[in-house]
């Protein structure tokens, strides 16, 4: 599945994400990235939560340390605390 996404670009344009950040940029937001990942570099999360924030947005940036672009146990609680937060803004 995931060479399928990759050979067709994702399904997005060039820096489409950052281009259009305005049109998400109400919606609850975390972003959760690995200090050490070397395949997608933390600098791409930074780079959208300074531009949902110059949209008007309030994400969270949370870089999780020692963890690369595969899970780890960080990584999965931090998760388990996003969707937990998520769930508590949605349900009140």
């Amino acid at each position: 599945i995931e060479l399928h996404y990759f050979a067709h670009l994702c399904f997005m344009e060039d820096k489409q994400l950052i281009k259009n950040v305005h049109k998400i940029s109400h919606l609850p937001i975390t972003i959760l990235h690995g200090n050490l990942d070397l395949v997608c570099p933390p600098a791409g999360a930074y780079r959208l939560a300074e531009a949902l924030k110059a949209a008007g947005g309030s994400p969270t940036l949370e870089i999780i340390p020692a963890c690369g672009h595969r899970s780890t146990p960080a990584m999965e609680a931090a998760r388990v605390k996003a969707l937990d937060t998520l769930a508590g803004l949605l349900l009140g």
